[in-house]
């Protein structure tokens, strides 16, 4: 192969320079898309002016009525700031609704941050300049009930998974050995953890490590507890949990978005919070019909529980196919609500 001429040597350089130049332009460009993307659920600008707090009030309360929005509740959580509830109307798409009052909210210059929660919920949070105003819970209006179509056959109704979490400082024998099959959360390195473990082992429940307020690696908590097979979080940090096991089960209900690497991400969980036994019902029969499975997480010592659990082996057994956690991520064999399965 011969010596590369001028020409080629000029024709070669220039390539290289226009290559340069194209990253140059891909990177100057990135973070301006990148604040684009974030913007597109927070009104107003970074660093934006300090404005009135009652005129961002007032804004905010004229926005959500204009949007069909009714005021439930309202609470002072500290001075100039206050916790508000509002409901939609029905049929409300919570996505697009969102959208909107960001758009509405960049058109006033108002600092406004909203996003899905618990599946169904808008969280919405505003500022005044650098001070938080109001932190607005969105809810939608949803039917008492949402019975799934009669089906004989179990294979094929809507999947219900319970997970019952924060278990690990008392026994709770009697709590994990229910006939129905449960996900139980177990919080490591706790008194009665090992205990707990072994009781739930027993009565063929699944055993995960409730990582929500603990400082263990996954790894860790997994080696901690006998049986553990998966991890229940809090919000996730990006990357925090890369590497996890092929055969993890990952429940992350704050974190809707995360991307655990290879672990068994469960989709669609949701927490049960401090809602009454009549709303937890109506969210689980209306997310079960709407994609056909929904997965609760629900703390071991909420008045709801006992209610809830009741509910399911007199109620829910006949109508939602009961599952565990880790049948939910299953790709192929455990789509609920369908004649069908589903292949990849």
């Amino acid at each position: 192969m011969g010596t590369p001429t001028q020409r080629e040597l000029r024709g070669g350089l220039l390539g290289l320079g226009l290559a340069l130049g194209v990253i140059g332009l891909g990177l100057s460009v990135a973070p301006w898309l990148a604040g684009e993307v974030v913007e597109r659920r927070r009104g107003g600008q970074a660093g934006a002016e300090e404005r009135d707090p009652q005129a961002v009030r007032a804004y905010l309360s004229e926005a959500l009525s204009a949007e069909g929005l009714q005021r439930k509740s309202s609470v002072e959580q500290a001075p100039g700031r206050r916790s508000e509830v509002w409901q939609t109307q029905p049929g409300t798409e919570m996505e697009a609704l969102l959208d909107r009052l960001a758009e509405r909210a960049r058109a006033a210059g108002v600092e406004q941050h909203g996003q899905v929660r618990d599946e169904l919920d808008g969280l919405l949070r505003t500022w005044a300049g650098s001070v938080a105003v109001d932190e607005v819970l969105i809810l939608p209006a949803l039917p008492a009930d949402t019975p799934p179509p009669p089906s004989p056959n179990r294979r094929i109704r809507p999947l219900l998974a319970i997970v019952i979490a924060g278990l690990g400082e008392v026994a709770a024998a009697e709590l994990v050995s229910t006939p129905l099959p449960l996900s139980v959360a177990i919080r490591p390195t706790r008194p009665a953890s090992l205990r707990v473990a072994r009781d739930a082992a027993l009565a063929w429940q699944e055993v995960l490590a409730d990582l929500r307020e603990s400082e263990l690696s996954p790894a860790e908590a997994r080696a901690a507890l006998p049986f553990c097979t998966g991890l229940l979080t809090g919000e996730l940090s990006s990357g925090a949990l890369q590497g996890l096991d092929l055969d993890t089960v990952l429940l992350a209900p704050e974190s809707s978005n995360a991307t655990p690497g290879h672990a068994l991400l469960v989709r669609g969980a949701w927490m049960a919070r401090q809602r009454a036994l009549d709303d937890l019902l109506a969210r689980l029969s209306h997310l079960a019909a709407q994609r056909g499975h929904t997965t609760l997480v629900i703390e071991h010592d909420a008045p709801a529980l006992p209610g809830l659990l009741r509910w399911a082996q007199e109620t829910g057994a006949s109508r939602y196919r009961l599952v565990q956690a880790s049948e939910i991520v299953r790709p192929v064999e455990l789509v609920g609500g369908r004649e069908e399965l589903v292949r990849p």
